[in-house]
């Protein structure tokens, strides 16, 4: 038998907000927004956060300081709604002298470098999800 991970407070309130899409597996948030975004307090933070930050810098990694999440194509119609960190991609500023590599992408005149989660990194973050909001 499969042992429930302990949840945070935060993992749990961030999970107590969301409708899982079976279909689209996007995330759909069910609760507060600001300036559009959706938000929630962060116990740990003592603070409030955007929803869609917060869980790609806890499942997926860190966001730098130039760093911004962008929609991929083609995977969700929710918008901003959706808070599926796997649906988004982390793009940062590189200097515009580095020639393109694999993985980077030029937007507008900048060069940006595009981060991917595996595979496993999904399947975590979503047993996550699916354990018991109560940690018990």
């Amino acid at each position: 038998m499969k042992t429930p991970l302990k949840q945070s407070q935060s993992e749990q309130a961030f999970s107590s907000r969301l409708e899982i899409d079976p279909d689209t597996e996007c995330w759909e948030w069910q609760a507060h927004y600001s300036n559009g975004k959706p938000r929630f307090y962060v116990t740990e933070l003592g603070g409030q956060a955007y929803a869609v930050r917060w869980a790609y810098e806890h499942w997926v990694g860190p966001i730098p300081r130039s760093g911004r999440l962008v929609s991929k194509k083609g995977i969700c119609a929710m918008g901003r709604r959706c808070v599926n960190p796997w649906h988004f991609t982390l793009v940062t500023r590189i200097p515009q002298s580095l020639p393109l590599q694999q993985g980077m992408v030029g937007v507008g005149t900048a060069i940006h470098q595009a981060v991917e989660a595996t595979d496993s990194e999904v399947q975590e973050a979503l047993d996550a999800l699916e354990t018991d909001p109560k940690g018990s």
